[in-house]
């Protein structure tokens, strides 16, 4: 994080809706991703803020522009940036690839290209949309410079309590450091605001606000398919980790067994094991794997296809919605979502209209298979389509409005004074200083325990290190801005 130069004075001209409603308000927005860069995020903040322009708001970005080493993990679309451009200001971010830590080589230069387009103009409020998280350190440093500046921290997934991400102990602090810093903070799901809140003050979720992923265009209605013997499955976007789904390949080989033709396709990238369990099954007539396509083709493959898929990973709660499931409302297609029934998917297609089967069963997967080619075979598998009616609440528009209210609420309020941005610092010392308190105690009997495993406890120790380091960094601060005060 960034050191503790003394705040700055920096006066926002309010919420501006009220009484001069026709004239633009000035949001400063921080994404890393942002087009060409395509990728969920890119694509849902993109068409967020460009929704948002109907509101007034005057939106100027700073991203990344990534070096060739990056951009080799992104596809990169110059026609999707040009579909946003004319929406908001980018002030792209160039930093170097000798680092292997993305917060090293991103989050000063950001800071550095936020402070200077600060100093250019007047801003209402300023946001930060992660992922990456480090996103939230840009928005950490600033807020320690602008602290009379409301800030709306946008969180896509959750942080430390990712259940499939091992979180290092800074990433505890800066998390710690964002909700309590934050003028408002954002959550894309219910299920992942009670997940990161339940370990701060129950008073700090009153500036937490629900905010899901929004579809862009008309909500299609079914499409209605003559009957048919097979069915075809259409899946877009990436298959790693533990959301590759190798039950799904497994009730495919079922139902081949048993003489029902169940086709997919899959675009987007996979890892190696996926392929590999393709051909152990020797689905290869029945499975279809492309790593990218045009968007013509990617049209024609939706055309195509009877159900689009949706892939999570197994486990007793998903907190996750991906955002493809919204823009499938846009298909008028069936959607079956491979997700714990105890997730955030499956209660959005609970409300929508959509099929569920648990991820890793496979004769569920089956199961539920079976049944929709019945539908296939009599001409009625458009009654498994989401419902048009529901699908609305998720459109872009909407939720353009739901993000207009909360800037409006949130500079509408009192600027932060200094001293409560110091009680807001004390707050987070104090438990940091718990935590302090018990890691070194974990070390301490963790040396004991193993003491014929040196690296183990080395590991450990600078982990702890550097909670001492920045709870003293912080002392430092807190420090500093009393004795500023008095």
């Amino acid at each position: 994080m960034a050191g503790a130069a003394p705040p700055l004075e920096l006066h926002h001209s309010g919420a501006l809706g009220a009484e001069m409603g026709h004239m633009n308000k000035h949001l400063l927005a921080i994404s890393w991703a942002m087009p060409p860069i395509l990728s969920p995020r890119s694509i849902q903040v993109a068409r967020l803020v460009a929704s948002l322009q109907k509101y007034d708001w005057d939106t100027s970005f700073v991203c990344a522009d990534p070096p060739e080493s990056d951009t080799l993990f992104y596809k990169m679309d110059e026609s999707f940036a040009a579909r946003y451009a004319k929406h908001y200001a980018l002030q792209k971010v160039s930093y170097s690839s000798t680092s292997t830590c993305l917060e090293d080589r991103w989050v000063q230069r950001a800071t550095n290209a936020a402070i200077k387009t600060m100093g250019e103009r007047t801003f209402d409020a300023f946001i930060t949309f992660a992922q990456p998280f480090s996103d939230h350190l840009v928005g950490i440093n600033l807020k320690k410079r602008f602290p009379g500046l409301p800030w709306v921290a946008h969180f896509s997934d959750p942080w430390v309590d990712n259940p499939y991400l091992e979180p290092l102990c800074q990433d505890f602090v800066a998390e710690h450091l964002t909700i309590a810093l934050a003028d408002a903070v954002i959550f894309t799901t219910d299920r992942t605001l009670r997940l990161v809140m339940k370990k701060y003050p129950e008073s700090w979720r009153s500036k937490c606000h629900v905010l899901p992923h929004g579809f862009e265009g008309e909500c299609t209605p079914a499409r209605i398919r003559p009957p048919k013997q097979d069915m075809l499955l259409v899946h877009t976007g990436n298959l790693y980790g533990r959301r590759i789904p190798f039950a799904l390949l497994d009730a495919l080989a079922q139902l081949r067994s048993e003489g029902i033709c169940c086709r997919a396709r899959f675009v987007g990238e996979a890892q190696k094991s996926f392929f590999q369990h393709i051909q152990d099954l020797r689905l290869e007539n029945l499975v279809q794997c492309a790593t990218t396509v045009s968007s013509n083709q990617l049209t024609a493959y939706y055309n195509d296809a009877d159900i689009l898929l949706a892939c999570d990973a197994p486990a007793s709660e998903s907190v996750f919605l991906p955002s493809k499931l919204l823009d499938y409302m846009t298909l008028g297609l069936p959607i079956l979502a491979l997700t714990p029934e105890n997730g955030s998917s499956a209660d959005f297609l609970r409300e929508v209209g959509g099929i569920i089967a648990p991820p890793d069963d496979a004769s569920a997967i089956a199961s539920v298979l079976r049944s929709c080619n019945e539908h296939a075979k009599t001409g009625t598998l458009h009654s498994l389509a989401p419902r048009e009616a529901a699908a609305l609440k998720y459109s872009i528009t909407n939720a353009a409005s739901s993000m207009n209210a909360i800037l409006c609420n949130t500079t509408a309020q009192p600027a932060s004074s200094l001293p409560h941005y110091c009680s807001k610092l004390h707050e987070t010392m104090v438990t940091l200083e718990e935590e302090l308190v018990h890691l070194r105690s974990s070390v301490a009997s963790y040396r004991e325990m193993v003491a014929d495993l040196p690296s183990e406890c080395l590991a450990a120790l600078r982990e702890n290190s550097f909670i001492s380091r920045v709870f003293k960094k912080l002392l430092r601060i807190y420090a500093a801005y009393i004795k500023n005060e008095s």
